[in-house]
């Protein structure tokens, strides 16, 4: 599964948003859960992706697009999602 994130980054210095002098980065990691093979043969999981980002603390992140997919060969629909935010809030998707 691969990622793509867009947003604001929201700061007084552009040369450090990053944490300790480092550009300002992101890492997105999928945790695959619930695998289920259906009588049809079609495949069903549970993707739970988690997003991180290296700021520098004086700066703020504003989400305006996260957007995942697979591989051109991969087939299928995405039914639900729920996006929790690191404080424990839900927030419609």
């Amino acid at each position: 599964m691969r990622g793509e994130l867009q947003g604001l980054l929201i700061g007084e210095d552009p040369s450090s948003l990053g944490p300790n002098g480092q550009d300002p980065h992101f890492e997105l990691h999928h945790n695959v859960k619930g695998l289920k093979q259906e009588d049809s043969g079609s495949v069903s999981y549970i993707v739970e992706t988690s997003l991180t980002a290296h700021l520098n603390s004086a700066v703020e992140f504003k989400p305006l697009e996260i957007r995942l997919y697979g591989d051109s060969e991969t087939k299928g629909a995405i039914i639900g999602k729920t996006l929790h935010t690191a404080d424990g809030r839900e927030k419609p998707v």
